[in-house]
């Protein structure tokens, strides 16, 4: 008699597939992929007005002498749908404290601020301010000046040598004197502390038109300077003169006034509090106007 087929074999090889910790982690691995596939596929959707679009369109086409081409439509809706990521992904960087995005809009706000158009001034606002600021406009004192380098060996008393008392024009000073001679045009205290030393820059402002100052002993050789002009004195020049200067000095100042008002404003409209995040001794809360605010 012919015995039935065992059919347990297979059964029990199942189970032991099973037990088998290694096939735990391959279906666990699988669940996880497809979860991740089914999450990964619900895109954020972002909904686009048609009608935005096209008002966009239209100021474009606006200054032009036909409409835009099916290309720069395009163009545009590709360039509205780009900025509308971007504008949600940085809401959502926002959101995360992201401390880049944090300096982009504190920038951003601050550009925004200033951006406000003052009215020009009038002649009378223009007078008064350059009269409140005439310090700022004054000249510095400067001068124009012939700098002649002899080779050492002059005067040891500070007089200066016959190669420069005696010569009418500097061709006329002796070459084996004479190693240069220059017209340097007015310079300043700085210009001239950068050439020489304090001592000779400020006895170079000091001194006169036509007078000799020196010598300025170096390493090159022995200096002497002749004043030709002088310039500034300290003296403000008249408003006409520096009329650009004082109207750009003055929207600049309206400027940052405006700003330091409307960010005050800005400021008096919240209640700041101060917390220690270290968690040491509590926290401290105080409103801008410093008065104590409860937690």
């Amino acid at each position: 008699m012919q015995q039935p087929p065992d059919r347990s074999q297979p059964r029990s090889v199942f189970r032991t597939v099973l037990r088998e910790p290694t096939t735990h982690f391959v279906v666990l691995a699988l669940m996880l992929f497809l979860a991740a596939k089914l999450v990964g596929s619900r895109a954020e959707v972002i909904e686009i007005d048609r009608v935005e679009i096209e008002q966009r369109i239209a100021r474009l086409e606006a200054p032009r002498a036909g409409p835009l081409t099916l290309e720069q439509r395009q163009q545009v809706e590709d360039d509205f749908i780009y900025e509308q990521v971007l504008a949600r992904n940085a809401r959502a960087l926002v959101r995360e404290g992201d401390a880049r995005i944090h300096d982009i809009l504190v920038q951003t706000m601050l550009h925004y601020l200033r951006s406000d158009v003052v009215p020009p001034p009038t002649e009378t606002e223009l007078q008064a301010y350059y009269e409140a600021n005439l310090t700022r406009y004054a000249q510095a004192p400067a001068v124009t000046l012939d700098e002649f380098l002899l080779r050492p060996g002059g005067s040891e008393s500070g007089e200066r040598p016959a190669a420069l008392r005696d010569a009418v024009s500097p061709a006329e000073i002796p070459s084996d004197e004479l190693i240069r001679h220059r017209r340097l045009a007015r310079l300043g205290l700085g210009d001239l502390e950068r050439l020489f030393d304090a001592a000779v820059a400020r006895a170079a402002l000091a001194a006169e038109a036509g007078e000799w100052v020196g010598p300025h002993r170096s390493p090159e050789g022995e200096y002497w300077l002749r004043v030709q002009e002088k310039y500034g004195g300290g003296e403000a020049p008249p408003l006409e003169d520096a009329i650009e200067a004082v109207r750009q000095d003055w929207i600049a100042q309206q400027e940052q006034s405006r700003f330091e008002q409307y960010v005050i404003g800005l400021t008096e409209e919240y209640v700041v509090r101060f917390t220690d995040s270290r968690g040491r001794g509590g926290s401290s809360s105080q409103s801008t106007d410093g008065e104590a605010v409860e937690p």
